[in-house]
């Protein structure tokens, strides 16, 4: 019998062909056809058909023992729809995960939800738009949740918003997102909450405390047809403003105030505020009219053509009795061709304690450009004034002008305007300019370096000036006996050295005779009086001596036989 290595192969089999089977039931071989296996196995086996149709799925199985048509089912279930994303749900569908160590996993909504924008209120930014009620209700929200409340880049065209406790305002930079007002509003742009109930009063209530606004403009739009409303108006503590450009505004840039008070549980110290990079530019009335906060601080703070309403009525910086603070490189200027501002920095009577440092610069004021009536104000060495638009610098007055530090460089004045005065002491009856410290550097002040004012009933300030000057300008006026007075002066004339404490002279006097001297400057007390003789040489065989002194003048009398010479120096 052949093996099956010696049987003949077949390339195809037929239904008749035979295959050899074994039963172990019957325990002996067989034989079966070909068609009878086809039958016996239809059964136990899905067809290409079967497995082509829409259930073919279910046929075939998984090694977890599940069918494919089961796995497909779960992935359907988990799988979110399109429309399900487009949904205002979906982004709770879509996972986010931060890279770095230890980083969680949470939805997109989450991620998105950390920023609150106008625009999920419906605010527009187009220029055209009134988004006044979006913006609002956007606020209302970040305040709920103590966020911040994002301005993307766009003109926000609005009629007025209220600034409100923790309102905290974000921008995508200056002229990146403006504010605007909308023509016909006429009132202040943003306004602090309860502001118009609080100006001036002793008990103010329902105020802000603590907003901030960061990288905006605000537009009040006065170019467009408004005529009333500044630029910001809030009675407020501890406001922060970064990087903000107010411009184009009918009254006021900005208008703030504050006084100590407590109401609703809040400190009653919440002063302080923080302005950074505050830019001013082109308003009707004040740049900045600050009442307070007081114990503010503002760095690089610039007001540009104040003023615009009426010429030589309002200033660029504008500081009230209940304001004080630190200001590095404040700058107040006016453009050659705009209406001129009363003055760059005035400083009313009642104010106290203000300092600038850093830098600041004074320019272009018409009265004056820094007029300072207030007490306990301070300019350090780096203060500049000069480009004066009608001959004055700087203006020391009012009832109680005193223990102020003044100093820096006071230079030319306008191109092409009357020659300035540096520095003046007192203007008005009544003014009382008293134990101040001058001590300034005056260069082309061809009025006068400095000019004692008559009206002036003070004293007992120390003054120290050291001038160049192209003509014969020294001071003018009458020092003062208790002023301390020190003049370097380099003129056309020469150097003149002028110090009223310590007068020198030469004098004459006739044999057996007296001669008086008359001091250039009346002494505050008697003066302390000595002299050497000049001429002749030699000692002197009989005695010189005073007879009589007073702080106007000293006598002395001569005993010898000859005229002599005598150097004699005063001082007190």
């Amino acid at each position: 019998m052949p093996t099956i290595n010696q049987l003949s192969a077949v390339d195809q089999i037929n239904d008749g062909d035979q295959f050899p089977l074994y039963s172990p039931n019957a325990g002996d071989a067989r034989k079966a056809s070909f068609t009878t296996v086809k039958e016996s196995l239809a059964g136990d086996f899905a067809s290409l058909a079967d497995l082509a149709a829409q259930t073919g799925a279910g046929l075939v199985g998984t090694s977890d023992g599940t069918t494919v048509q089961q796995e497909l089912n779960a992935l359907d279930s988990g799988k979110a729809s399109l429309a399900a994303l487009a949904a205002s749900s979906g982004s709770s569908l879509v996972g986010f995960l931060q890279s770095g160590t230890g980083a969680t996993a949470r939805t997109a909504q989450s991620k998105l939800r950390d920023v609150v924008s106008v625009k999920d209120f419906g605010a527009v930014g187009n220029g055209v738009a009134n988004d006044t009620a979006a913006i609002a209700a956007a606020d209302v929200y970040a305040r709920s949740i103590g966020a911040e409340l994002y301005f993307p880049a766009g003109t926000y065209m609005v009629s007025q918003l209220v600034l409100y406790t923790n309102s905290n305002w974000v921008g995508d930079g200056r002229d990146a997102t403006i504010i605007k007002q909308i023509v016909g509003s006429n009132t202040d742009l943003l306004y602090g909450v309860n502001s118009n109930a609080c100006w001036g009063v002793t008990t103010p209530t329902d105020f802000a405390v603590g907003f901030t606004l960061r990288n905006l403009t605000l537009d009040g739009n006065r170019s467009g047809g408004n005529t009333a409303g500044s630029g910001l108006a809030a009675f407020v503590a501890r406001p922060i403003m970064e990087n903000v450009f107010i411009k184009n505004c009918a009254e006021h840039g900005m208008r703030t105030e504050y006084v100590d008070a407590a109401f609703g549980g809040i400190d009653t110290w919440a002063m302080e505020g923080h302005f950074s990079n505050v830019r001013i530019d082109t308003v009707g009335k004040h740049g900045w009219w600050n009442n307070g906060p007081h114990d503010s601080v503002d760095v690089n703070t610039i007001v540009i053509d104040a003023s615009q309403s009426a010429a030589n009525t309002y200033s660029g910086f504008y500081f009230g009795d209940r304001s004080n603070g630190r200001h590095v490189a404040a700058h107040a200027w006016t453009r050659s061709t705009s209406v001129r501002a009363k003055a760059a920095l005035e400083i009313l009577s009642g104010t106290a304690g203000h300092d600038f440092v850093g830098g600041c610069n004074f320019e272009g004021g018409y009265t004056a450009n820094v007029i300072v009536a207030g007490t306990l104000c301070n300019f350090d060495p780096s203060t500049r004034y000069y480009a004066a638009w009608n001959g004055l610098n700087v203006l020391l007055t009012g009832p109680g002008c005193t223990l102020n530090t003044i100093m820096g460089k006071l230079t030319d004045p306008g191109a092409g305007r009357p020659a300035c005065i540096g520095l003046q002491i007192g203007s008005a009856v009544g003014d009382f300019v008293a134990f101040n410290l001058i001590d300034i550097f005056c260069s082309t002040q061809e009025s006068t370096n400095i000019a004692w004012n008559a009206n002036n009933t003070g004293g007992n300030n120390q003054v120290r000036v050291k001038a160049y000057n192209t003509t014969t300008a020294t001071y003018t006026g009458t020092i003062p006996a208790s002023d301390e007075v020190i003049l370097l002066i380099s003129n056309s004339a020469g150097k003149q050295r002028i110090n009223n404490k310590l007068q020198t002279t030469s004098l004459a006097i006739g044999s057996s005779a007296s001669a008086t001297w008359t001091f250039n400057h009346p002494f505050e007390v008697n003066p302390t009086v000595h002299w050497a003789p000049r001429a002749p040489s030699g000692a002197l065989p009989d005695g010189i001596w005073i007879s009589s002194i007073g702080t106007t003048s000293v006598t002395i009398y001569n005993s010898n036989a000859q005229t002599l010479t005598l150097d004699l120096a005063a001082f007190a």
